[in-house]
């Protein structure tokens, strides 16, 4: 067969518009301009595609939460703006981008709030390919960047200030001893709540605990205190309230013990910058826990893979989002180094 009146079938499957085409020469022309029938039928609405992965078994109730949140919002984003109810190949950058838009201007979301949403789309969407459903990957354009946070953390001095705090009723002494656990070692409010004896181990020298929200094993070394809150409490904790009013208690706690200290809070808020003030016992939560253990841990000069097989974190990305150094106290702790006392 002569070459010139060869004829080549080139299937070129886009995952974009997926068209096949045929090579005649220098010609190429499109065969099929619609999507392949095995491939349309396999479309779904994204919005039902979140339902029916959300019920699945081995999705977190965390997770599942948050991924219904967000088609609640395309729901009455599409809504709004008389849109036809997505496909899953419908989320391209265009409507991505006005999703975002969205979320800031109507729903006035903090912008690490949308960030977060944004990642889980993201997420979702990569679910979605994985079950065979086609997607728009143009959405994978659309990016924001997270603004810096300013949760606050607690030094060891005031940790031990709490801890050593007498003027309490017998629901603030709980959730006190509770957050101190969570301080010393660095476990979600998740986990904390939940230890008991069965999770000390090596003669009580060793946590060890499957952290409910990764499912991860870690093993922790057993701080004095821990042991001296357990042994009051002849090893089995009292009933732990919700993380509602735990906050709220530790909060209160906070208030009355001093922590007064202020600080100024830029954060972005729909569309607009706002700053305001805050004293620090505002600030303290059941997190704050996990993020004064990280922090002391890394300020007594432990190896940041070392804290991290502790907290769990798999990224230093993510581990350092957990520390809280100010540019004053960066300077106070150089200060001492050889370096800079090379000529007293």
């Amino acid at each position: 067969m002569r070459a010139n009146n060869c004829i080549s079938i080139i299937l070129n499957i886009v995952f974009m518009n997926t068209i096949f085409y045929s090579y005649n020469g220098n010609n190429v022309l499109p065969l099929y301009q619609e999507m392949p029938e095995h491939i349309k039928n396999k479309k779904k609405l994204f919005c039902e595609f979140i339902n029916e992965y959300t019920e699945r078994k081995h999705v977190s109730e965390t997770s599942r939460i948050a991924y219904r949140a967000i088609g609640t919002h395309i729901t009455k984003f599409c809504s709004k703006h008389n849109i036809e109810e997505p496909f899953t190949d419908s989320l391209g950058i265009e409507f991505t981008e006005n999703f975002v838009y969205y979320l800031q201007s109507d729903c006035k979301l903090m912008l690490n709030t949308v960030v977060g949403m944004l990642e889980k789309l993201r997420a979702l969407l990569g679910k979605a390919t994985l079950y065979g459903y086609p997607i728009d990957n143009t959405f994978r354009e659309v990016k924001l960047k997270a603004e810096e946070s300013y949760s606050v953390y607690l030094p060891e001095d005031e940790i031990l200030k709490i801890y050593f705090y007498k003027e309490l009723n017998r629901k603030e002494e709980v959730v006190r001893d509770y957050f101190v656990i969570g301080c010393l070692t660095g476990l979600r409010f998740s986990d904390f709540s939940r230890i008991e004896k069965s999770n000390f181990q090596d003669n009580n020298t060793v946590i060890r605990i499957k952290t409910q929200k990764t499912g991860k094993v870690v093993h922790i070394p057993v701080d004095k205190y821990v042991l001296e809150i357990m042994e009051k409490y002849n090893w089995k904790l009292p009933k732990c309230c919700c993380i509602q009013a735990f906050n709220g208690i530790l909060r209160y706690l906070c208030k009355r013990i001093g922590f007064n200290e202020e600080i100024k809070c830029e954060r972005t808020i729909g569309l607009k910058v706002v700053s305001n003030t805050k004293n620090k016992w505002e600030m303290i939560s059941s997190h704050t826990a996990r993020r004064s253990f990280a922090t002391n841990m890394y300020k007594a000069g432990f190896m940041i893979a070392e804290i991290m097989g502790i907290t769990g974190h798999t990224s230093e990305k993510t581990f350092f989002q957990y520390i809280r150094f100010s540019n004053e106290s960066v300077a106070r702790s150089m200060i001492n180094h050889p370096y800079f006392r090379r000529n007293t």
